[in-house]
């Protein structure tokens, strides 16, 4: 079951309910909210500054175990630095899950491609920490993205409800989740002050025996209805996230919903809650696409371009074909920049990549290097090699003289009238073709980058593949 969009207080503490066995009801799992303050003129290209602003965990990690980047928030977690975690491997710090046992969740958030969690992590002082997991494989890089939270308090909470059922209505309203339980009719036993308050009830009793066709519209209840007897009939708790429209724009809601089974194994009715998740849904675009993408441009950034390099060399292996990379570089950038300042500069750097990406094929890849300077891979050209050089050249010459066209940049200036100013900028694109994995990833791009410099010692606005 899921509501319409609950507005929190920022800071209202997150407390979250799972059903118990005997009290009917645990804390249910919270997934990471991560604030970020992106608050600066021009947005940096890479995500260190929105990793390291979260006191939430963050980890890269490799397809085999291996961790290659975290965040200091992790770290202040588990007790150690930076360096030392860059040397191990996730199945050092897991308390619950063996070498073996890590290896097959791994495998299973591949198929799967996400997976949300509890699981357990030992501190550098031998403590063990309660961690809320949220894991990403993201095919393009083959590696894993984790957002980790610590809930040791909320897991101390959680035994602290077990021990007192009698406390279960305050644990409940002190909640600012809205949550429920019904019985296996669909009649309300009793709800928390958040879902009264939401619903616009004067007081939680006068909910109980009612149904959700007595409180919410006849399509949406019986939405309500038949996700209560799907978790009823598999017995198992469901976890759905959605987005909802609430007449206004979309939400992203959260529901945890759980069967009331008693001693006998006879289902009772439904207990769970929900949550609005807009914001955590954004930040996690948001640390994605600070990850893998240049903030100004919208193209792959180095780190994405890499990889797709080596997915072009792995397609040609198979296919047999040629492909291409080109390394662009624009003549005449430096003076707009001079002249009018950065923020024209980037109008043009923008400009630019729109240009570049009109020509090229949907599965070749655009790419911005850094400064002024592009790069673009050319998959599946052809299996002859001057077929693939002209195919190559013919695209290089396109993206030349559609690069080459004038470029009206508005500029804004203080207590005056906005200014169109044409600025007139060449390039300078060097070449090299490959196949297979003949030739390095690094050489591929040394080598573009020399032709490129050839192109602009001979006169630049020029082509020259590398030989």
């Amino acid at each position: 079951m899921f509501f319409l969009p609950l507005i929190l207080p920022k800071d209202t503490e997150e407390l979250t309910f799972n059903l118990l066995d005997a009290s009917l009801l645990t804390m249910l799992t919270t997934a990471a909210l991560l604030p970020l303050l992106i608050r600066f003129r021009r947005l940096a290209s890479d995500s260190e500054l929105a990793l390291n602003i979260t006191s939430e965990g963050y980890l890269d990690v490799t397809i085999d175990g291996r961790i290659v980047d975290v965040n200091p928030g992790y770290c202040q977690m588990v007790g150690y630095t930076q360096e030392q975690i860059r040397s191990m491997r996730i199945s050092d710090f897991t308390a619950d899950m063996s070498a073996e046992e890590v290896n097959t969740r791994l495998k299973r958030i591949i198929s799967n491609e996400h997976e949300r969690f509890e699981t357990t992590h030992r501190h550098r002082n031998g403590k063990i920490i309660h961690i809320e997991a949220s894991v990403s494989f993201v095919t393009e890089t083959r590696h894993f993205i984790c957002f980790l939270r610590d809930v040791t308090e909320r897991k101390l909470a959680e035994v602290a409800i077990k021990g007192s059922a009698a406390s279960l209505q305050t644990t409940l309203d002190n909640s600012p989740y809205l949550v429920w339980l019904k019985d296996s009719e669909g009649h309300y036993i009793t709800i928390n002050k958040a879902l009264s308050d939401y619903i616009g009830l004067k007081d939680v009793k006068d909910v109980i025996n009612k149904t959700d066709f007595d409180i919410w519209p006849k399509e949406l209840a019986e939405k309500y209805r038949n996700d209560d007897i799907e978790t009823m009939a598999s017995g198992q708790k469901q976890h759905i996230e959605e987005q909802i429209f609430d007449g206004t724009k979309l939400h992203w809601i959260e529901t945890f919903k759980t069967p009331i089974i008693d001693e006998s194994g006879k289902v009772l009715g439904t207990t769970g809650f929900s949550r609005d998740i807009t914001e955590r849904k954004g930040n996690e675009a948001i640390i994605h696409s600070l990850a893998y993408y240049d903030a100004l441009t919208k193209l792959p950034n180095r780190r994405l371009l890499k990889d797709r390099l080596g997915q072009a060399m792995n397609t040609s292996k198979r296919s047999g074909q040629y492909a291409a990379l080109m390394f662009l570089d624009l003549d005449n950038f430096k003076p707009l920049n001079d002249t009018h300042g950065h923020d024209v500069g980037d109008l043009l750097l923008v400009e630019v990549a729109n240009r570049i990406t009109s020509i090229v094929r949907k599965n070749d890849t655009v790419a911005r290097f850094g400064g002024d300077e592009y790069v673009v891979i050319l998959s599946e050209l052809n299996n002859d090699l001057r077929k693939s050089t002209e195919l190559a050249n013919n695209i290089a010459e396109k993206i030349r003289t559609v690069i080459a066209k004038p470029y009206l940049l508005p500029v804004q200036h203080e207590r005056k009238a906005d200014a169109i100013v044409e600025h007139n900028c060449t390039s300078s694109i060097g070449v090299v073709m490959f196949i297979d994995h003949e030739i390095a990833e690094e050489d591929i791009l040394k080598w573009a980058d020399l032709a490129m410099y050839q192109a602009k010692n001979d006169g630049r606005n020029l082509i020259r593949f590398y030989e």
